[in-house]
């Protein structure tokens, strides 16, 4: 609740034009922290064109210090955007529910210096969110030191879009881009449009790491040759999952369990599709594959994959 009322002008009559700044006048927010709009938050980097529209801006050292104030004033979400330029991020970031995290595109950068906390090292915390949409930015992942096993946490999270992100890992290893936990399912994971790329030595063994997931699209990707957009691990479960329209993807393998996926129209020069056994009913039609499409499991359609 405010301190002070918002007060409404007189009631117009039907017809009577309104101005805004008449509204502006009788809707003063007197709490300085929060935000000047209910719904959008503004955020410019230290080196954005034009910061004048911003309600914060960065200055270039621990930038995730204004990037997640305003995550934690959409309680009830909302939308974030980010102006073009670069914001150095020194530690994790956690996402709230019900929020759209927008850049101008891949000009847009978060560039992840620092380490990270906790025993994988995550940097971008959407762990048991739900509904957050992020796109059009670049993650720039550039910490040199041990390997991890993830960057952006998606362990039960369920609705979450990425799309027309550009995924950079500068220096250093890690397994995956996107983790997921072997014990908390999530669901609805979209990926679209999405890149991923290394360099200066950067490696990353999978784009996507899927042990427990239900409904996910990753669509109209682009991985690299030396690394997977899409890996699956041993012993747990991927169902009702769409793969479509992915290049230079690697492998994809779906082990015991994984059951009723669609797996269509995918171009991968550097690897093949395997169906162990136990992954059962699944369809897979129309893929372009490095040596020929490997079924093991009972009940799958494959049909009309072409050998590159």
């Amino acid at each position: 609740m405010f301190d002070t009322p918002i007060r409404h002008a007189a009631t117009k009559v039907p017809g009577e034009r309104g101005y805004a700044s008449e509204w502006n006048a009788d809707h003063i927010i007197t709490e300085e922290d929060k935000a000047k709009r209910s719904v959008t938050i503004i955020i410019a980097a230290s080196n954005s064109k034009d910061k004048t529209k911003a309600d914060y801006v960065c200055d270039g050292v621990a930038d995730e210090v204004e990037i997640q104030t305003a995550i934690n004033l959409l309680i009830s979400g909302g939308r974030i955007i980010l102006l073009e330029g670069t914001y150095n991020i020194a530690t994790n970031i956690t996402m709230g529910n019900d929020i759209i995290l927008e850049g101008q595109g891949w000009n847009t950068i978060l560039s992840f210096t620092g380490a990270g906390t906790g025993s994988d090292y995550y940097y971008f915390i959407m762990k048991n969110k739900s509904r957050i949409v992020i796109r059009d930015l670049k993650f720039s992942f550039g910490h040199a030191g041990e390997s991890k096993e993830g960057h952006i946490d998606i362990a039960g999270a369920t609705d979450i879009t990425f799309e027309n992100i550009l995924f950079e890992k500068n220096l250093g290893s890690v397994q995956a881009i996107l983790r997921e936990s072997s014990d908390e399912k999530s669901i609805r994971i979209t990926i679209k449009n999405c890149r991923y790329t290394t360099i200066n030595g950067g490696e990353i063994s999978e784009g996507f790491w899927c042990e427990l997931t239900e409904y996910a699209k990753i669509i109209n990707n682009n991985g690299t040759n030396e690394t997977p957009l899409f890996s699956y691990i041993a012993g747990e479960t991927i169902k009702y999952s769409l793969i479509h329209g992915n290049r230079n993807i690697g492998d994809i393998v779906l082990q015991t369990g994984c059951i009723r996926n669609t797996i269509t129209s995918n171009y991968l020069t550097t690897g093949t599709i395997r169906l162990d056994a136990g992954a059962n009913y699944n369809t897979v039609v129309a893929n372009v594959v490095d040596t020929a499409v490997i079924n093991n499991g009972t009940g799958n359609e494959v049909a009309h994959n072409a050998i590159f």
